[in-house]
């Protein structure tokens, strides 16, 4: 087979996958928070980024995005999910608060009367929405580390499950040592009751230092392997650790820095935000976005579609189309980001950024489907590129997607 005929092979068998297996939306799934806590690493390339406006999908990951973009005229806050789209414009309202302390406080801690006396426009039904949400943990798809991070700096669930550990793993050393040494520990661990451990340590003479509390966190949660972070946890012991203590997540966090804080509060105030509800993937629809660009002469910055390409959302076909809809509107230097999440560990979910100039993307060859690369991509180089910035006629190694 010739290179020619091999190339155009691909190049249908990759634009025929979103048919073989078509996106989907599912709302139960919507992460308003957002998973992606480490987005600050995109700040080098928005930073770089010509004037413009700033299009970005998704919830708290725009705002993250648009608070490191310094030379924008406008932000438009796009997404499919009415959840989504809801966040988007309680969170605008709430970052007139004049300063990152008083906005940090109607975020978390602020009553209904706080909210309607700080802005008369936000009912009651906005606060209780706001509340089950974004401040309810326990009704955030089981995924709280981003929120925790923010609100705690630390991942209060990993904490207390080490400390439980802990607690528990030194009575079984004691019993380990003095009576069964060949009882496995994590056995041990998994199936002890509370009666149990009371009743070891007046045997043991060892201090009884777990509470009905602890106990019953433990029961609920810790030993909940429907749990993501638990079961990670428990399949490996060294993946219990607090992410708090490890990862970055305040570079490129308007929750941490007064001046990322106040670029959001100009933008809010000067009504330099737009959302709106809209599948980029239905023709008609995404026209109409376009025409309003084109009719408010506005140049794109930033264009953030995050992981769209990905065939549990729009796939990469349709991904493609959408994205030369879009070239037009931008400048040679105007830039696309693009999410991959790579990997989990420790109960959390990382991703990778890469950055093309609309130049570059002008150069992509007919078979370069995002998602196809991503998956052909080895492991070991997705810490490599982490942070890349494609620029001109720069390439990034397509030749994986030919096999080799």
């Amino acid at each position: 087979m010739s290179s020619k005929i091999h190339l155009t092979f691909l190049s249908v068998f990759f634009a025929l996958i979103p048919l073989i297996l078509p996106a989907v939306c599912n709302e139960e799934m919507v992460f308003i928070i957002s998973t992606e806590f480490q987005i600050g690493k995109i700040k080098h390339m928005v930073e770089r980024a010509p004037e413009g406006v700033y299009v970005s999908v998704g919830g708290e990951r725009s705002f993250r995005g648009i608070c490191m973009t310094p030379h924008l005229t406008h932000a438009y806050l796009l997404d499919v999910s009415p959840k989504i789209t809801r966040f988007n414009q309680l969170n605008i309202e709430l970052l007139k608060a004049p300063n990152r302390k008083d906005y940090l406080h109607l975020r978390w801690e602020a009553s209904y009367k706080d909210w309607k006396k700080f802005n008369p426009v936000l009912t009651k039904e906005d606060f209780e929405w706001w509340q089950k949400n974004v401040r309810d943990f326990g009704n955030m798809n089981y995924y709280t580390l981003p929120e925790s991070l923010n609100r705690y700096q630390s991942y209060p669930e990993a904490t207390r499950f080490i400390k439980m550990r802990e607690k528990l793993a030194f009575i079984y050393q004691t019993l380990r040592q003095k009576e069964t040494p060949d009882f496995p520990e994590k056995q041990f661990l998994e199936s002890v009751t509370l009666k149990q451990v009371k009743a070891l340590c007046k045997r043991l003479n060892l201090p009884m230092t777990i509470t009905q509390k602890e106990w019953d966190w433990w029961t609920t949660h810790g030993k909940n392997k429907n749990l993501n972070d638990v079961k990670a946890w428990w399949d490996n012991p060294e993946e219990a650790v607090n992410l708090g203590q490890i990862v970055d997540y305040k570079t490129g966090n308007y929750l941490f820095d007064d001046a990322l804080y106040q670029r959001l509060h100009h933008l809010s105030l000067n009504g330099q935000f737009t959302t709106m509800k809209i599948d980029l993937s239905d023709e008609a629809q995404l026209e109409t976005f376009l025409s309003s660009l084109k009719k408010e002469k506005a140049l794109i910055s930033v264009l953030d579609l995050d992981n769209l390409y990905d065939e549990h959302y729009m796939g990469q076909g349709k991904y493609r189309k959408i994205l030369d809809k879009f070239l037009p509107f931008g400048k040679e230097e105007s830039l696309l980001i693009v999410m991959n999440n790579y990997k989990d560990y420790a109960g959390g979910q990382f991703q990778i950024y890469i950055g093309f100039t609309f130049e570059n993307i002008r150069h992509w060859p007919t078979y370069f489907f995002l998602q196809s690369f991503f998956n052909t991509l080895p492991k070991p180089l997705f810490d490599l590129i982490n942070g890349r910035v494609y620029e001109k006629e720069e390439t990034p190694p397509y030749h994986y997607l030919l096999g080799g």
